[in-house]
């Protein structure tokens, strides 16, 4: 992978998951998704929010 985009920004992330950007920039503000914030922007590593995509099973999240 090329290391340009080995870290995404907010749109980038919330295109590559398919969400709304509103819904990234609170999951990473909340800390529920791995984010860093540089200043005033978010930045994401893409291999840490792949991982923690594949740690959020829904079918896992409902076992008892």
């Amino acid at each position: 992978e090329s290391e340009e985009k080995s870290v995404m920004t907010l749109a980038e992330v919330a295109e590559y998951l398919r969400i709304s950007e509103s819904t990234v920039y609170k999951l990473a503000r909340e800390g529920v998704i791995p984010a860093q914030k540089l200043g005033k922007q978010w930045r994401f590593h893409k291999l840490a929010v792949t991982d923690w995509l594949k740690g959020h099973n829904t079918s896992d999240s409902k076992k008892p």
